[in-house]
């Protein structure tokens, strides 16, 4: 008897369906340009610092030390090691991600957003950054770039879009001096009193101080130095209209800081040394001004208009009809001319007059001496003769010199006319009818009215 036996196979089929777990960030470090300083310091140079945020939610001590590599230009200029151990677990703060509870990391500590690094929930960030600040030289509009990698056992990231941060070098304040801005006074005995101004902008958000101390040389022989101190310019500056820059809302120039390496335009702020050095000058001899921070304030970061030069040719010309009649003060009024101006390269200047008295400029083609007496004064320039005189007080035009003696017996020039504030910068057309102008090898004869 035969047993038979059927068996019936069934296959078994298992199906695994896997779902691979997403990668996830733990641990981040992070650099951001915010987070790029640059202080300006003389000579061109500058304090690089920075600041890095690490951190973690892994649950055992995490290596977050790194190197930090600072470029120039795209020019590696230094690598700094940072080291740094985070406690296990990191430190979570509020789900919202604010950063009152990671304070026990330092005031800088923040609160960061895993989510948008590739993690989940939030967890405080802790700030590292050198000791000591980097020295570099630079200029405005040259880019400045940090770069953070792992260093030695430091643990690698999965997210290093962050790791990299740029800061552009840009001027937000500036000192300026230009050759018209250096004057030179003539006093009794010979001395010449250097009068300067100086022009500051600035775009801070807060006041900054501006200080600064002048440098005088002659000849390249150092001489003495000129302060301007407690120039502290208020938060936000002065900004006008542009570009292109123009002076609306400013009550003196408004710069544009694109030509010292900054951004927008800026009011200009005119001042002037605390009091005026008087020195002995000779024609020929080279002036030069330099604009150095006082201590303690800021340095500009472009300065390039912090020096200026200008020839003292001294005076010009030769007294005629002297001396001349005292005026109501018992003493004459005294005509100068010097070539520190502009058009024809001479500048008038009257001292000792009267103060609130106005008064213009005569020329003539010949003089009369010691001429014809009017009222208290005497006319020195020829009329006869086939001579003739015309008169600088042609409104609105650089005929015009118009101006008034102010309480220190200085005529300052009413009309715009002077690029130094005070007498006249005689342009090169003379009042006369038909506008003839003034030759090389001419002369001419001048006289205060």
């Amino acid at each position: 008897m035969k047993t038979l036996l059927t068996a019936t196979l069934v296959a078994l089929g298992l199906t695994l369906t896997a779902t691979p777990l997403d990668a996830q960030v733990t641990s981040n470090r992070r650099v951001a340009s915010d987070a790029i300083t640059l202080t300006p310091r003389p000579a061109g140079m500058f304090d690089v610092s920075y600041k890095v945020f690490c951190a973690t939610q892994d649950p055992g001590q995490v290596d977050m030390s790194l190197e930090a590599s600072l470029f120039l230009n795209g020019v590696l200029i230094d690598i700094t090691p940072l080291s740094i151990i985070i406690g296990g677990g990191g430190q979570t703060c509020g789900g919202s991600c604010v950063t009152p509870n990671c304070a026990v990391f330092g005031p800088d500590s923040t609160c960061e957003d895993f989510t948008q690094f590739g993690g989940v929930g939030c967890f405080c960030a802790v700030v590292v950054s050198p000791t000591n600040p980097i020295h570099i030289a630079a200029r405005p509009g040259d880019v400045v770039t940090v770069q953070v990698d792992p260093a030695g056992l430091g643990i690698a990231e999965l997210y290093q879009t962050d790791d990299v941060a740029f800061a552009t070098i840009v001027t937000t304040y500036n000192r300026e001096i230009r050759p018209t801005d250096i004057t030179f006074v003539p006093l009794p005995g010979g001395d010449h009193e250097i009068q300067v101004q100086v022009h500051t902008i600035h775009s801070e958000p807060t006041p900054i101080d501006l200080s600064m101390d002048l440098n005088v040389s002659v000849d390249g022989v150092y001489l003495g130095t000129v302060q301007i101190l407690n120039h502290i310019i208020g938060g936000g500056g002065g900004t006008c209209s542009g570009p292109p820059c123009v002076s609306n809302g400013c009550t003196t120039e408004c710069i544009d800081m694109t030509t010292v390496g900054g951004i927008g335009c800026q009011c200009d702020i005119i001042v002037t040394p605390n009091g005026n050095p008087t020195y002995t000058f000779r024609p020929g001899n080279t002036v030069t001004v330099e604009i150095v921070a006082a201590a303690g304030t800021a340095v500009d970061a472009w300065q390039d208009d912090d020096v200026v030069t200008v020839p003292f040719t001294g005076e010009l010309g030769t007294a005629f009809c002297q001396p001349a009649n005292a005026n109501c003060n018992g003493v004459p009024t005294l005509l100068t001319g010097n070539g520190m101006a502009c058009c024809v390269g001479l500048h008038l200047e009257a001292v000792q007059g009267p103060p609130s008295q106005f008064g213009y400029f005569l020329v003539g083609n010949a003089s009369s001496d010691p001429g014809i007496t009017i009222s208290r004064g005497r006319l020195c320039l020829a009329t006869s003769g086939g001579n003739t005189i015309g008169r600088y007080n042609v409104g609105g035009t650089t005929l015009s010199s118009i101006g008034a003696f102010d309480a220190a017996g200085v005529l300052q020039n009413l009309v715009g006319t002077s690029q130094q504030g005070s007498g006249y910068d005689v342009p090169a057309t003379l009042p006369f009818v038909g506008s003839p102008t003034i030759l090389m090898g001419s002369t001419w004869h001048f006289q205060l009215w």
